[in-house]
């Protein structure tokens, strides 16, 4: 299975709605055994401010 998430909120400093997204996916990442998750980014200049796993494609 392919899981989409629009990731954009990640590094805006939007609060509520950052970290709600931030725990989102690292929960997904423990639980996922063979789905990709990929993430999706306004800007990729943010996607250093997740611990990524090799479960995830950033676009």
């Amino acid at each position: 299975m392919k899981i989409g998430i629009d990731a954009h909120v990640i590094g805006d400093k939007s609060g509520g709605n950052e970290t709600y997204y931030r725990n989102l996916i690292e929960q997904i990442t423990k639980l996922i055994t063979d789905e990709e998750i990929y993430l999706y980014f306004n800007d990729l200049k943010n996607h250093h401010l997740l611990i990524l796993t090799m479960k995830i494609i950033l676009k």
